[in-house]
């Protein structure tokens, strides 16, 4: 049965289940890219998205105001590739009647101009009145005086374009007196949140995920940031941390937070403060009343569109 609170990884596993990929690993480097448009519902698109990658995406966007998922792949052939991702498409308007799979759009582009057209997508955007992100490839703007995080949009989820990475950078500045202590950021992704919450004058921050190509993007995020010493990353899930955090940090969906819920406030320590997001505004009050029930008080609630954030403090015994 479908539940009201998915943001939208369990139902494309719904979707895909019967779906045959294999072979469509065969990469072409040397030959020109496929370019694959379709419109997907916002509350699907992290999913979908990863659903590409495990096709061979080489990147995906996803256009501001607009349910248009741009992704790129190695050349291959066209049709099982047109089949696989038609076939998760045709499973998905059980839950949104309003895909199209006809409207599936797939054309060749030059290899030479892939990595120009994909980076078009990704511009600088100013996060706070303190922050901005950047590409590697734009230049930082002169009249900007504030702080600027370097990230290059590979795979991992997290380069500040997404509603629910925002919401949680802007939680993390609102909270300096924690962020000023140990931090833990579980579902490191890019690593943006670690990055910001050393620039934010962290005493110790460790960034975890349990996917390992995750891990390796965010070193390389670390690096463009010079900071490779200042955090620490893991390929690791939380069940393993044994130290404990002034701040922790989850940007992840609802079923995920609510299946880490006691390794979450285990890491927090006393006074400690954790900061949620990653999912529906909709979604927003069960994981209040769970983290409630536990002893965890909210200090602030915010949202962007559909997606919520949630600031808790360990309430005081």
């Amino acid at each position: 049965m479908l539940r009201n609170t998915i943001k939208g990884r369990d139902i494309l596993i719904a979707a895909k289940s019967d779906q045959d990929h294999s072979g469509l690993r065969q990469m072409d480097l040397k030959g020109p890219w496929l370019e694959v448009r379709v419109k997907v519902p916002t509350v699907a698109q992290e999913a979908f998205s990863a659903f590409l990658f495990d096709l061979g995406c080489l990147g995906t966007s996803q256009l501001e105001g607009d349910d248009l998922l741009v992704a790129y792949f190695p050349h291959k052939t066209k049709e099982p590739l047109l089949s696989s991702i038609k076939g998760v498409l045709r499973g998905l308007t059980k839950y949104f009647p309003e895909i199209r799979p006809s409207q599936l759009q797939i054309r060749e582009v030059p290899g030479e101009d892939w990595s120009i057209k994909w980076r078009q997508h990704f511009k600088a955007q100013k996060i706070t009145d303190s922050l901005m992100v950047i590409p590697p490839w734009e230049p930082r703007p002169c009249s900007w005086r504030g702080e600027v995080i370097i990230i290059d949009p590979g795979p991992a989820f997290g380069t500040g374009q997404h509603p629910t990475t925002r919401l949680s950078l802007v939680c993390m500045e609102d909270s300096k007196e924690q962020t000023r202590g140990k931090v833990l950021d579980v579902g490191t992704g890019s690593g943006i949140l670690a990055i910001w919450a050393a620039r934010l004058g962290a005493q110790r921050v460790v960034g975890i995920d349990i996917d390992v190509e995750a891990v390796k993007w965010a070193r390389k995020n670390l690096e463009l940031n010079g900071l490779t010493n200042q955090v620490l990353l893991l390929a690791s899930d939380i069940g393993a941390v044994k130290e404990g955090f002034h701040l922790v940090l989850a940007n992840l969906t609802h079923e995920e937070i609510l299946k880490i819920k006691s390794d979450l406030i285990r890491v927090l320590r006393p006074g400690g403060r954790l900061i949620l997001s990653g999912f529906l505004i909709s979604q927003a009050e069960s994981l209040m009343k769970a983290f409630n029930k536990e002893g965890l008080i909210l200090v602030k609630e915010i949202s962007e569109k559909e997606w919520g954030a949630l600031v808790l403090d360990v309430a005081e015994r």
